[in-house]
């Protein structure tokens, strides 16, 4: 035995091993009970008040050279007896006297087995590591990754915008501004991709964003402005989960949430293949958080934001929901009486009307006209090739004409229109906001 797992385990009864290490505890999870393995069977007891003996529990070193005479000191209570002696024989000698743990270094055999994947630190900030888990298990009343303790004080709300994309395949999220962003000027901004056509990557997600670096440090991000943010606030803890495909492997993406003040947390894949990665208990400061992903080199990868949330644990969540927000009083976000054939197409700002998060609104469309004049209006969210036609007023319909619409925003809450006509000057128009829908 070297390692807690291999003595305490806990599952349900159904998959507890079979007795032949005596010593062994089992908490058996189907009948909320500890159990000790004799060698020949597994009996009840309870730990709190009953805890196995030390001589009780066997221990076969990995090193018997360690041990006085290179021998196996025996049961655990003989063990610890041996080291409890020869430590005073060394106090004794003054050789480890005023020697604190932070000025023992550490290496772990796994790094793996420690928070993040990393190393602790010296031996002081490994046994606060392992202080703080124990005690969260202890809390939690068993084992485990993510206690009932931290769930209550998470939010299982996805934060993340725009994915899936509500766009074109293939289309610059970055140029089109939906709600993600490049870092620095790769070959190919950050775009959303369906996997299936995609060369050599296996098909896991349906779709995934992609991005063609030129230089490292080149990626994308999503950025969380706390004052537009419905839960992600200054003062609270933020994480973030992950599916990267590394082009190349060896290459190195690091995914990484980052605030305005430059406090972060990071987590890197290297594999040419699906790693699931996390960026986990982020304590905002500053005014905003970003959620990143940058490669060291020129390469090609690929990512699945699988979810960011309020919480010290990341958790996988559906998609960001939208809430549909209704204006008690309408507003006018454009007045289009006087206006001629124009016939170029011009920014609407609905940020005011709106707000930050929005993502599409419903409008009314009024015309009067009443000259000899012909005029067309048409609309389409900011930069896009689809076209969506308002109204259309010639000579001989000569009345009032009204339409109601649902027009996208990009992520500045801006679309556009293009007026145009065969002469003169609209009689009277307007484009109001009856309503809107935002991130929830």
């Amino acid at each position: 035995m070297t390692t807690l797992a291999q003595v305490i385990l806990r599952d349900i009864a159904t998959n507890r091993p079979a007795a032949a290490t005596a010593g062994r505890l089992f908490y058996d999870t189907t009948a909320g009970k500890w159990q000790r393995d004799t060698g020949a069977d597994w009996e009840d007891c309870e730990p709190g008040s009953s805890a196995p003996d030390a001589a009780a529990v066997t221990y076969t070193p990995a090193v018997a050279a360690d041990w006085d005479s290179d021998a196996d000191p025996g049961d655990v209570d003989q063990a610890l007896d041996q080291l409890a002696e020869r430590v005073d024989d060394l106090e004794g000698a003054g050789y480890i006297t005023g020697i604190d743990a932070a000025a023992v270094t550490y290496t772990p055999g796994t790094a793996a087995d420690w928070d993040s994947d990393t190393d602790p630190g010296d031996v002081d900030q490994a046994l606060d590591q392992l202080a703080e888990r124990v005690d969260d298990l202890e809390g939690a009343g068993g084992s485990g990754d993510v206690t009932w303790a931290i769930i209550q004080a998470s939010q299982l709300a996805n934060e993340v915008m725009g994915w899936p994309a509500d766009t074109a395949i293939d289309l610059d999220l970055d140029a089109k501004k939906r709600w993600w962003r490049k870092v620095g000027t790769p070959t190919t901004a950050p775009t959303m991709v369906d996997v299936a056509g995609e060369s050599g990557i296996t098909e896991t997600w349906e779709y995934a964003l992609k991005c063609v670096a030129d230089a490292s440090g080149e990626g994308l991000y999503q950025r969380y402005t706390y004052a537009d943010q419905h839960r992600v606030k200054s003062g609270c803890k933020l994480s973030a989960i992950a599916a990267v495909w590394v082009g190349t492997a060896g290459r190195t993406v690091t995914m990484k949430l980052i605030t305005s003040a430059s406090t972060e947390v990071t987590s890197t894949a290297t594999a040419q293949g699906w790693t699931v990665i996390k960026c986990e208990n982020l304590t905002l400061d500053g005014t905003y958080a970003d959620l990143q992903f940058t490669i060291d080199g020129a390469d090609t990868f690929y990512v699945v934001p699988l979810g960011c949330n309020v919480g010290e644990k990341a958790v996988p969540l559906p998609p960001r929901g939208e809430r549909h927000v209704t204006l008690l009083t309408h507003a006018l976000v454009k007045t289009l009486t006087g206006i001629g054939n124009e016939n170029t197409w011009t920014d609407i700002d609905c940020t005011t009307a709106s707000s930050p998060l929005a993502t599409r609104g419903n409008f009314a469309y009024r015309v009067d006209q009443y000259n000899s004049y012909s005029f067309v209006c048409y609309v389409r969210w900011s930069g896009s090739a689809s076209l969506l036609t308002l109204s259309y007023t010639n000579s001989t319909f000569r009345k009032p004409q009204e339409a109601f619409i649902v027009i996208p925003f990009n992520d500045e809450q801006i679309f556009q229109y293009n007026l145009g006509s065969d002469g003169g000057t609209l009689s009277n128009g307007t484009i109001v906001l009856i309503d809107y829908w935002e991130w929830a």
